[in-house]
C-alpha cells in the first residue's frame, strides 16, 4: 500500500494506503506537513507489523523524511570533507553539529564541498577529489 496524500475537513493530509486515517497538516508548512507524513509511516508500519508483511517502499520513505546532524550523516559515507563549503563557515560548528537535516540536503551540501574519498553521484561511485560535480584529477 502506498503513502497517499488526502483532505479531510478541506485541509490537506497524508494517510497510508486507502483506509487509513488522515492526518492533516497546515497547508504551507514544511514542519507540520512532514510530521503528518512522518504519523501516516508510522501507521503502515503497524499495518503492515499487524499483517506480517515487511514493507521496504515505507523504510525507504521513512529514511527520506529522517533528520540527523551533519556529523552523523558523514559517519555513512566513505569521504573526508577537505573544504567545507556546502555549510555555513560564519557558523560552522552548528551547521555541520547541532542542525538537522535531511539525507538529501545532506548530499547537496556535501557536493558543493571539496571532498575525498567515495562519493556517490547518481549510480555511479567514484573514488576521486570531488569539487562542485567536477572532477579535479
Amino acid at each position: 500500500m502506498p503513502l497517499m496524500r488526502c483532505r479531510k475537513d478541506d485541509k490537506p493530509g497524508w494517510k497510508y494506503g486507502n483506509s487509513g486515517a488522515c492526518y492533516n497538516y497546515t497547508a504551507g508548512n514544511k514542519k507540520s506537513e512532514a510530521a503528518a507524513k512522518l504519523k501516516a509511516i508510522k501507521q503502515g508500519i503497524a499495518i503492515s507489523r499487524k499483517s506480517g508483511i515487511n514493507s521496504f517502499k515505507i523504510r525507504a520513505i521513512k529514511r527520506r523524511i529522517m533528520k540527523k546532524i551533519s556529523s552523523e550523516w558523514i559517519k555513512e559515507y566513505d569521504c573526508k570533507i577537505i573544504d567545507p563549503d556546502g555549510w555555513d563557515r560564519k557558523n560552522y560548528d552548528y551547521s555541520f553539529n547541532k542542525e538537522k537535516i535531511t539525507r538529501k540536503a545532506f548530499e547537496r551540501r556535501l557536493l558543493r564541498s571539496t571532498i575525498l574519498g567515495f562519493v556517490f553521484k547518481g549510480k555511479v561511485l567514484y573514488k576521486t577529489k570531488y569539487k562542485r560535480d567536477k572532477i579535479l584529477f
